[in-house]
């Protein structure tokens, strides 16, 4: 089994850290500083891992793969702000295709669902100059074995671990690797019909009814209909109108 600390990918430059407070900070930092785009900072333990919504995220040495990627968007992939989770969701989930024949969705808009039982999730965050985007921080926690699920009493959505629901323990080095070579085969068609083609090709709960928080607190329930090219969820409401969902998440 491969080691994260010898990982080598051509086009990226990774820094290997045994424990960090987080890996997104840690490649804020290294933007603000001028690191060149896809530097890499993966650790085999976070203290203070984060999710979406300021929400903690709990990793485990050496089970889970925690991990962000600094990129620098062009003016015209920053129209495009609301594919960047997809971006990662999609290179996990092609990667997991390519390795091992595992079939992976997208809960939109940030999770990757295997068995509709959380398997991922993707925090996107941005560095600003002013009004111009400065840089993505595209950061991923993945739970791979059994001892990487978090606390049931901690989680809002049912979570799980590729080993628990494959029998598989995937090598963390491998699969970054193979997430990483994904990302950069992604790059070039990220503003483009076949991205969004990809996302919807592997969008959970596609032609479903489907119970979603919004921001207010509200359980709402939606028959999902598709991504649009914002990156905004259609669907369909109890009144049969289709909307256009821009925030707030799918539950359980």
């Amino acid at each position: 089994m491969s080691h994260l600390k010898d990982l080598e990918v051509p086009g990226f430059t990774i820094n290997y850290m045994e424990e960090t407070d987080s890996t997104n900070d840690d490649c804020l930092k290294a933007a603000e500083n001028g690191a060149p785009e896809y530097s890499v900072f993966v650790a085999d333990f976070q203290k203070q891992g984060r999710g979406r919504g300021g929400r903690e995220w709990n990793s485990t040495r050496k089970s889970s793969l925690t991990f962000s990627v600094l990129l620098y968007p062009t003016p015209e992939k920053t129209r495009y702000a609301g594919r960047f989770s997809a971006l990662g969701a999609l290179s996990l989930v092609r990667a997991l295709e390519n390795l091992e024949e595992i079939k992976t969705f997208i809960k939109w808009p940030n999770d990757v669902l295997l068995k509709n039982q959380k398997i991922a999730g993707v925090l996107v965050e941005s560095l600003w100059d002013g009004e111009q985007l400065k840089a993505i921080i595209l950061g991923m926690g993945i739970n791979i074995l059994e001892e990487s699920i978090p606390d049931v009493k901690r989680i809002i959505y049912p979570a799980t671990s590729i080993q628990s629901k494959t029998g598989k323990a995937l090598d963390r080095a491998q699969l970054l690797k193979e997430i990483l070579e994904q990302i950069m085969e992604l790059r070039p068609i990220f503003p483009t019909k076949e991205f969004i083609d990809l996302w919807n090709e592997h969008l959970a709960y596609k032609g479903e009814e489907a119970f979603f928080h919004a921001d207010d607190g509200r359980l709402l329930r939606y028959l999902i209909q598709y991504v649009d090219e914002d990156g905004c969820l259609i669907v369909r409401n109890h009144l049969g109108k289709i909307q256009k969902v821009s925030s707030g998440e799918l539950a359980a």
